[in-house]
């Protein structure tokens, strides 16, 4: 899978939302039984990497929101999520 995101952030903003992605991202495909790797590349050249080898013998996952704490982020069910003012 590969995404590309394209804006007018600044320099500075871009690493502060790499940051905040790789730490969404860490803290939902850490709960999942994959391996994976993620690359998050800004427009200076800064790179954000996370590579993650799940173990064969971890007990139970931990939850969404305690992964995703654990990474410095939260989740908001897609029920509480509001669409834009327009």
């Amino acid at each position: 899978m590969e995404i590309a995101f394209v804006s007018s952030l600044t320099a500075e903003d871009e690493a502060q939302i790499a940051r905040s992605f790789m730490a969404a991202f860490a803290g939902i495909l850490d709960i999942l039984p994959i391996a994976y790797s993620i690359r998050i590349t800004t427009s200076s050249g800064t790179a954000f990497d996370r590579t993650h080898l799940p173990t064969r013998d971890a007990e139970e996952p931990p939850s969404a929101s305690a992964s995703a704490a654990q990474h410095g982020a939260s989740i908001v069910p897609f029920s509480r999520l509001k669409p834009p003012a327009t």
